[in-house]
């Protein structure tokens, strides 16, 4: 692993609360960029499957309303998802089929294998 050697200041910066004007940036990526790089994320099956974890642990499938703060910040992680989402189908528009497609074709096999005697099941 390197030695990055940094100093305080530039570890304060790397984490540093951005200010208003820099908050509106979505991001360090330009829509072009962020484009390219889901168009890449989603065209192998390892990628669709990166997505289906993302969106399982962002609550995606889930409802978050609670009317609490475990409601409040699941709502928040959900949002992420739902971002995610939204650039994936920008990038590529048939993601979501193509990945609900590639888990049920993964839940079949894991079933055929839990089915066959000797599987521990």
């Amino acid at each position: 692993m390197a030695n990055l050697d940094l100093t305080e200041a530039q570890i304060e910066s790397l984490f540093a609360v951005p200010s208003e004007s820099k908050a509106k940036r979505v991001s360090e990526f330009s829509a072009e960029e962020l484009k390219h790089l889901f168009k890449e994320l989603t065209s192998s099956k390892v990628g669709l499957d990166i997505l289906w974890w993302l969106f399982d642990i962002t609550h995606m499938w889930h409802t978050t309303f609670t009317g609490n703060a475990l409601g409040n910040f699941k709502e928040g992680e959900r949002n992420v998802g739902l971002a995610v989402l939204r650039e994936a189908l920008k990038a590529r528009p048939t993601v979501f089929a193509d990945m609900v497609s590639q888990h049920l074709v993964r839940q079949e096999a894991k079933n055929v294998r839990e089915s066959r005697p000797g599987s521990g099941t």
